[in-house]
């Protein structure tokens, strides 16, 4: 989960910004797509409650920083969904040769999917976020997760397929930064900067 981007945030703006509506075929996909939206905020939620029962969880700060930002996204005066619904609105206002009553029923299904599935998901997904808050860790990465230290060793020994030692790797990765660091510097010299 990430406060700033993922199918929680980018999913509405791809609908809202990039969906193209030409032809009734094309509404009847968004509509598609906005329910599909709501399935997959759902579906972030099991995934971020089935990782909660391993013991993994992200940082209580990154938890807490994206609850705020979905309850601000689901507030009675969001900009975000009011812009999915105007665009639709307006897309479904430009099609050619649609009836008005086919024009007023589409867009009142958008509207009511946003009201009746996708706010309702995103409100189950903020709740979820504020419960793993108080039993997320202070800090983030592998090391802060339960048996995060032994997890990282034996990534490491895969990676590195046990033929070396860290400090060995440690090394040559050292060498490998100090002759790129060379090589740039060299660089930079012969074009006179």
């Amino acid at each position: 989960i990430d406060p700033f981007g993922g199918i929680w945030i980018e999913g509405l703006y791809l609908l809202a910004n990039d969906q193209k509506v030409e032809t009734p075929a094309d509404a009847d996909a968004f509509i598609s797509r906005v329910r599909a939206l709501a399935d997959a905020v759902d579906d972030t939620r099991r995934r971020l409650l089935a990782d909660a029962e391993t013991g993994v969880l992200p940082p209580a700060a990154l938890l807490a920083e994206t609850d705020r930002r979905i309850r601000s996204l689901i507030a009675s005066q969001s900009a975000d969904l009011a812009m999915l619904n105007q665009s639709f609105a307006s897309l479904v206002l430009s099609l050619p040769d649609l009836p008005p009553t086919e024009r007023d029923t589409l867009i009142g299904l958008c509207y009511e999917l946003v009201s009746t599935d996708l706010v309702p998901a995103y409100a189950r997904l903020a709740d979820t976020l504020d419960d793993l808050t108080t039993k997320a860790p202070a800090q983030g990465g592998l090391w802060a997760q339960p048996q995060g230290h032994e997890t990282h060793a034996r990534l490491m020994a895969w990676l590195i397929n046990e033929d070396q030692s860290f400090d060995d790797l440690h090394e040559a990765n050292m060498a490998e930064v100090n002759r790129r660091g060379a090589a740039l510097q060299q660089a930079l010299d012969a074009a006179g900067i």
